[in-house]
């Protein structure tokens, strides 16, 4: 990591240098792209920071005058902001990222929350049910059993019917 860190300083010095000596015709686009290399290296804005610092320090000579001093801080500013500009930008990103990851995380506990719910009442119910199922069973069960009975008595009964001394007509 400390070799990455230094490569890109070393680059980070080159690219300033270069700004700075072109003044007005100087292009921000190696800014730019340094700034994404930032990002893909995993630099912090900190280190980046202390870098510039590093770097202005060894390109602002001290024998300059406070004019020239003035304008080249005042360059290496726009240098440094456009650098800062791939940064900021993916840590807003990842800022709302986090964001709607944790909404979502709290939307997926009360969501957890009520399909536990659910499931609580989806036992009740199906023992319920497995109650009701079991008495309809042997309620059929018990019916069964009367119509045997009833069966059997009317068979029981058939020939004691034959029996019983029908009343005779009377004739006037």
């Amino acid at each position: 990591m400390k070799q990455k860190l230094s490569e890109w300083s070393r680059r980070y010095l080159a690219a300033l240098q270069k700004h700075l000596k072109e003044a007005s015709r100087a292009s921000l686009q190696p800014a730019r792209g340094l700034g994404r290399q930032a990002v893909a290296s995993g630099l912090h804005k900190l280190a980046v920071a202390m870098m510039h610092t590093q770097a202005l320090a060894k390109l602002v000579a001290p024998h300059y005058s406070a004019g020239t001093k003035d304008e080249l801080i005042k360059r290496a500013e726009i240098f440094f902001v456009e650098v800062m500009a791939p940064i900021e930008k993916t840590q807003r990103v990842a800022m709302e990222t986090r964001v709607q990851l944790n909404q979502l995380n709290q939307t997926l506990r009360q969501r957890t929350k009520e399909l536990a719910a659910a499931n609580r009442q989806l036992q009740r119910e199906m023992v319920r049910r497995q109650a009701a199922e079991e008495a309809l069973q042997q309620g059929g069960q018990h019916q069964s059993q009367l119509l045997e009975q009833s069966r059997h008595r009317q068979i029981q009964l058939r020939p004691m019917s034959h029996q019983i001394p029908q009343p005779q007509e009377i004739r006037s």
